[in-house]
């Protein structure tokens, strides 16, 4: 019995983290929940979405694997996408993210949280 219940806690852990934690990006936009978010010292904010690749129009940062929040951004808006990053990732909520159009860097102008 707990060899059993061993294994559905494990296979629950994984089920709900590919699952539950998928973002994919496409055009001008991201939707789900981002699989990693770094912030950095000097004000700038990485987000990873789940697929390697990203196929979106603007151009992404690492290697065409992240949108960015500019450094130059707005401190209170970064700071509210910032926030809205991490309730979507703790509280498992899709988000959506309205990225720069073709030809510019992928820097994100809104994020929106789903219900």
């Amino acid at each position: 019995m707990k060899k059993f219940l061993f294994v559905l806690f494990i296979g629950l852990m994984l089920f709900s983290r590919n699952t539950l934690a998928v973002m994919t990006c496409e055009a001008n936009f991201c939707n789900g929940i981002p699989d990693q978010v770094i912030a950095y010292q000097a004000g700038g904010i990485r987000i990873y979405p789940t697929n390697d690749t990203l196929a979106v129009d603007c151009t992404p940062f690492a290697s065409g694997k992240a949108v960015v929040i500019s450094e130059f951004a707005d401190s209170d808006g970064k700071k509210n996408m910032y926030t809205m990053l991490l309730l979507s990732i703790s509280a498992k909520k899709d988000i959506h993210i309205r990225l720069t159009g073709a030809g510019t860097d992928c820097e994100v102008t809104y994020i929106k949280i789903y219900e």
